[in-house]
């Protein structure tokens, strides 16, 4: 048995994002962990997973949701955001400093890129 994995985000930031970044922490066959890092007026395309849920905890900044219904809610430091099967999501970081998040989703949940008047 092999001891539990202790995944430190602070070396996966950078110091001066540009444009939003992805690192994947985890790759797992129950579960993957990915890192986003999105800059002040950048986001994190619409998109959908065809096979799976996606889950995002953020973890500093804030950020507008796109979603299906073009909600634009808010999204703060402390929040959990539960995205269905085939939901679109995606966000737009409306703020001063970078957004930062953590995803967790299934490997097998797919990937569909989605453009803004698609849904």
């Amino acid at each position: 048995m092999t001891a539990p994995v202790i995944l430190h985000l602070a070396e996966h930031l950078a110091a001066h994002a540009d444009q939003a970044l992805r690192s994947v922490l985890h790759q797992g066959g129950d579960i993957n962990v990915v890192l986003w890092q999105i800059p002040a007026g950048a986001s994190l395309p619409l998109h959908r997973h065809p096979q799976g849920e996606d889950v995002w905890v953020l973890l500093q900044g804030r950020a507008r949701l796109q979603d299906d219904d073009n909600s634009g809610r808010l999204l703060t430091a402390g929040d959990t955001v539960i995205i269905g099967t085939g939901q679109a999501h995606g966000l737009y970081n409306d703020g001063s400093e970078d957004c930062v998040l953590l995803s967790l989703i299934r490997p097998q949940a797919g990937f569909q890129a989605l453009s803004a008047n698609e849904d």
